[in-house]
């Protein structure tokens, strides 16, 4: 089974995805205090300063284990996993192949499906 992503389609949807870390249990709270091992970035033309400033900065501070920008005009998508002391990028893609990217290595993801092409 391939992720879906749906992107395209969507009419609202958040600019921010987070998966925490392996922990399977979610509690009923307003903010968690173990970072994610993934956080996706949906860019916007309001937000895209502040996601790779302030926001990308905060997700240093945190050791997010993995950055993903997703970027729907410009059909990409850029992968970035923390190392030693900031985020390095570790997989670009465009247009509408697939990606194979970390933390779901074990799944590739079709890009044509989030820009609503599949």
């Amino acid at each position: 089974m391939s992720p879906s992503c749906g992107l395209a389609t969507m009419s609202s949807f958040p600019t921010r995805g987070l998966a925490p870390s392996a922990h399977a249990d979610v509690p009923d709270i307003a903010a968690f205090s173990v970072a994610p091992d993934w956080v996706c970035e949906v860019r916007s033309a309001s937000t895209t300063r502040v996601d790779r400033g302030p926001r990308m900065t905060i997700d240093a501070r945190g050791r997010i284990g993995h950055l993903w920008f997703v970027d729907p005009p410009a059909r990409g998508i850029e992968v970035s996993r923390w190392k030693a002391q900031s985020f390095a990028r570790i997989a670009r893609q465009t247009g509408s192949g697939e990606i194979t990217a970390q933390p779901f290595a074990t799944t590739p993801l079709a890009l044509a499906r989030c820009w609503g092409e599949a």
